[in-house]
């Protein structure tokens, strides 16, 4: 959600200079060269879900995190988009229903080098770091079905 807002504001802000800013066109470059972090998550789960991960689903309760799912996870006045990263260690009391913590890797994370096309310095760079489950939003298990899509209200 938040990176469709940051780009429908980078759009606005074209619009008022009488451009618009297209991100696939604009960072085509970036995009070829796979180091975003759902590129990363496709080659260690050999899958992602369509678009961007602010829109993939969860199909399993946080409670029950484990080595080889994928988190989505938001890192309060950091970062303007949802995080998406592969979880490689769970603490023992992130499954125990407390605030605990998973070790998960990922790229893309660090310092803006091309904040439009939110491409940082350790662009295909693979990073560690211990999360905190209570920014996590939805956990992925790739070995088990997705749940529907929920129908969009109607206008």
């Amino acid at each position: 959600m938040r990176v469709l807002a940051a780009i429908a504001s980078l759009t606005l802000c074209g619009l008022a200079h009488g451009q618009t800013f297209d991100f696939n066109r604009e960072c085509a470059k970036w995009i070829a060269q796979r180091g975003y972090s759902r590129d990363y998550i496709e080659l260690k789960t050999g899958q992602i879900q369509p678009g961007w991960p602010q829109n993939w689903r969860g199909n399993v309760e946080k409670e029950q995190v484990q080595p080889g799912d994928v988190v989505m996870y938001f890192v309060p006045k950091k970062e303007r988009a949802t995080r998406v990263a592969y979880v490689e260690v769970v603490r023992a009391e992130a499954t125990a229903g407390q605030s605990g913590r998973v070790q998960v890797s990922e790229t893309n994370w660090g310092k803006y080098t091309d904040e439009p096309c939110m491409v940082t310095d350790h662009f295909g760079r693979v990073t560690t770091s211990n999360i905190s489950m209570e920014s996590v939003l939805r956990v992925w298990r790739p070995s088990l079905p997705l749940p529907p899509a929920q129908a969009k209200p109607a206008p």
